[in-house]
């Protein structure tokens, strides 16, 4: 059975590129937002609509990386995604994750 991410574009602004993630796989997560700050390798992972509550994880330096209300095995695929859209510097409408 395959995992579906969808994550498609938002907006963006001032090299801040938001998208909306919808883990269709991870029936316990409900959609939620990112933004990627490619100029500062960072991406925040906002738990709330309002964006108030986020995580930060450092492109860089993603290893350790623990989000305590996501699993981790999406937080690595969003890794994935995000790490080649940065990498390549391109930040299409679309950077979903399908295996």
């Amino acid at each position: 059975m395959g995992i579906y991410i969808e994550i498609k574009k938002i907006k963006t602004e001032n090299c801040l590129h938001y998208y909306q993630v919808i883990p269709h796989d991870f029936k316990e997560i409900i959609p939620f937002n990112i933004c990627i700050d490619s100029k500062n390798n960072l991406l925040h992972l906002f738990k709330a609509k309002d964006e108030t509550q986020k995580s930060t994880i450092n492109l860089k330096n993603y290893l350790d990386t623990n989000i305590d209300w996501l699993p981790i095995e999406l937080v690595a695929r969003i890794l994935a995604r995000v790490i080649e859209a940065v990498k390549k510097q391109e930040f299409p409408e679309y950077i979903s994750h399908c295996s």
